[in-house]
């Protein structure tokens, strides 16, 4: 009887305590733990840094949107050559360029939301083809249909843009009338301006000369249309690239397959 009256309150304790030191056993959560904003393909993608993440995003991204998923996306275009800006996570106006790009080589609907399309296609992208497959290794090649610039460079590709050429408008200039067109052939880099430069036409940022006054230049103003009175437009945040990267005697080939 003794035995059973000290057994009891002994078990009891133990089944009051019990919870308790459950809880207590539990890690706790730190308070300077990250969570990630990205979504489970693209969190993996960046933890791994595999060649082809999983971008199954959870929303559509947007200019102005900030986060991991953001991150993800600019690496993979950095890494397909369409892309050649700081790595931020946020989507802001130097990244729409590359994203239209992008969108053209795969065959996507062209905007500048990245959608589910994009995200998927960034799994399994599209190669974009060479119009002079056995081109000199140095080169630019420009796809008038497609309004594409390819630079190549040792023999692999550099750049990839979406352009502007002659929008095929009939215009008048320095008592001169023509239409707006861009010339297709094969020519070479003949000079190479610094800075910005004034023509009758208006205003060229770092133009590289291939063909009497028709050029590739940087340009404000690239839409996804033919727009300009000939030359090749190329979006600013490119520009500086192209112009570092290509010299005088480099071949320009221009097509309209």
């Amino acid at each position: 009887m003794k035995y059973f009256l000290w057994v009891v309150p002994l078990v009891a304790a133990v089944f009051l305590l019990a919870p308790q030191t459950a809880f207590a056993m539990q890690p706790a959560l730190s308070a300077s733990a990250k969570v990630s904003t990205a979504p489970p393909g693209l969190a993996k993608h960046l933890e791994t840094g595999a060649a082809r993440p999983a971008p199954v995003s959870v929303r559509d991204i947007k200019t102005g949107d900030e986060g991991d998923d953001v991150t993800a996306v600019q690496k993979m275009l950095t890494k397909l050559h369409y892309y050649h800006g700081e790595i931020s996570g946020i989507y802001d106006d130097e990244m729409i360029p590359a994203v239209w790009t992008f969108q053209k080589v795969q065959g996507l609907e062209i905007g500048e939301t990245i959608n589910a399309a994009m995200l998927q296609a960034l799994q399994n992208p599209k190669e974009p083809t060479p119009l002079l497959p056995n081109g000199d290794d140095n080169r630019v090649e420009v796809d008038l249909s497609a309004q594409l610039m390819q630079v190549y460079k040792d023999g692999e590709l550099a750049i990839l843009t979406h352009i502007s050429s002659g929008s095929g408008r009939y215009y008048c200039s320095e008592g001169r009338c023509r239409y707006a067109t861009t010339p297709t052939g094969d020519y070479e880099v003949y000079r190479i301006v610094e800075g910005w430069e004034t023509v009758p036409t208006g205003y060229m940022y770092r133009p590289l000369y291939f063909y009497g006054g028709f050029a590739l230049h940087g340009s404000s103003t690239v839409p996804l249309e033919p727009d300009s009175h000939g030359c090749i437009r190329i979006p600013m945040p490119l520009a500086d690239l192209v112009s570092d990267t290509v010299e005088i005697g480099w071949p320009v080939h221009l097509r309209r397959p």
